[in-house]
């Protein structure tokens, strides 16, 4: 994907973290964290922006390709 690769650079050279073990996560998310961060991350307002609807289960499925 174009624009996640265009973005994961962007950050990378701002000094953002770019993965979950970047942003502090000790070892590897269980499917029970991604499905929390998911959940919790679909509450924000600006969930409504994506240009598709996002679920819980899509969420997390993409959260744990990124991890």
């Amino acid at each position: 994907d174009g624009m996640l690769a265009d973005l994961k650079q962007w950050y990378a050279q701002v000094g953002l973290p770019v993965t979950l073990r970047e942003l502090g996560a000790a070892g590897e998310p269980s499917d029970a964290e991604l499905s929390l961060a998911a959940e919790l991350s679909l509450k924000a307002r600006h969930a409504a922006n994506f240009d598709r609807t996002l679920d819980v289960a899509t969420l997390a499925a993409a959260l744990r390709r990124h991890a």
